[in-house]
């Protein structure tokens, strides 16, 4: 037995090794000599001499796909490798990494979140202040939008029942758009609200449109069979357009009760309605606010003798606010502002 103390010193030239008996062993590492006692060495592990001691040291992983995996104990105490993504969890096979770059080619999480990256390198930094063209904003706003539908399409799939409301309004341009909002409790018991769809339904638009543009919304998420109910205004074409639909979906599946709770009338819309009437005893008042609000704020030169009268007479208050004729509560709000400038009006008138 050879006494490893004893050993002579390596020197810087030349390699001295140390033999024993059968087997001849390098210092440097390397097995040799004799086939009949070679010393084996593990596929991560590599024999090291240090202070005349062998000591194991484990070999580095240099494969690209374990920067996206990390290693994890399992329940069962075996050593498993989980995705940085998708949180799987795939067995260690030796050194091999094939079943690991198969699994991140198909992992959907990481095709987002590698999306998500590259959307965030188009933005420019402080340093460089490049501009886009329009079309790349186009398409970087198109590729952001299907990124979120897939997770939200993702999320839509746990979901037993969802609510859906529904609205119809004209734009400045005259174009008529329906916007469709998703209502549901999430996996962890929180409410959730997301805009489904958001489409122009060109006129003469009946009941029979509204319903046909709800059911293509239904089915692009896959929620046909999800509905619970849908809130609506009290139009008379939202009447028809529920009745449509509720007899398309009750030839494939069932509705809730029977289908009782599946129309629901907007309350905020009923209140309105109310108020509104009500309204109608004050309503050249109203008028004319509405219209010596908008005056003021049409023009930048107006507003700004506006904003000296009311520094002149040392008024708190600096912003008038013009209401939507059709919601009672901002018509309530643009009242109660103008009121407080009731003495800056007729300076103004007087200029």
């Amino acid at each position: 037995m050879t006494n490893l103390e004893n050993m002579p010193t390596l020197g810087s030239s030349h390699q001295q090794s140390v033999s024993s008996s059968p087997t001849a062993i390098s210092i440097s590492g390397a097995t040799q000599s004799n086939p009949s006692n070679p010393i084996a060495i593990d596929d991560d592990q590599q024999e090291t001499a240090e202070g005349g001691l062998f000591e194991t040291k484990k070999r580095k992983k240099t494969s690209v796909v374990w920067l996206e995996f990390k290693d994890v104990m399992g329940k069962d105490g075996v050593k498993r490798a989980e995705c940085i993504h998708c949180k799987a969890r795939l067995v260690i096979s030796g050194g091999t990494t094939t079943h690991f770059k198969r699994h991140l080619d198909g992992c959907t999480r990481r095709k987002v979140n590698l999306k998500s990256q590259k959307m965030l390198n188009l933005i420019p930094s402080p340093v460089n202040k490049e501009g886009i063209s329009r079309a790349t904003a186009k398409n970087d706003c198109m590729a952001m939008y299907e990124m979120m539908k897939i997770k939200l399409k993702a999320t839509l799939k746990n979901v037993n029942k969802i609510s859906l409301t529904t609205d119809l309004w004209r734009s400045n341009q005259q174009i008529e758009y329906m916007v469709v909002t998703g209502h549901f409790v999430d996996v962890d018991w929180k409410l959730q609200k997301r805009v489904l769809s958001f489409v122009n339904v060109p006129p003469p638009r009946g009941g029979v449109d509204i319903a046909d543009a709800l059911f293509k919304c239904m089915n692009e998420w896959r929620i046909e069979n999800k509905i619970y109910s849908i809130a609506v205004d009290n139009a008379s074409y939202n009447d028809v357009a529920i009745r449509t639909l509720k007899t398309t979906l009750s030839r494939t599946q069932k509705l809730l009760l029977g289908g009782r709770l599946f129309h629901v009338r907007c309350c905020a819309h009923i209140l309105n309605l109310l108020v509104q009437d009500g309204l109608r005893v004050v309503e050249d008042i109203i008028h004319n606010v509405r219209e010596s609000v908008k005056f003021v704020k049409q023009s930048d030169s107006r507003l700004l003798k506006f904003s000296e009268i009311v520094k002149q007479l040392q008024l708190p208050y600096r912003k008038l606010i013009l209401d939507c004729p059709t919601r009672w509560n901002s018509t309530f709000e643009m009242l109660s502002i103008a009121l407080k400038f009731k003495d800056a009006f007729p300076l103004f008138n007087e200029l």
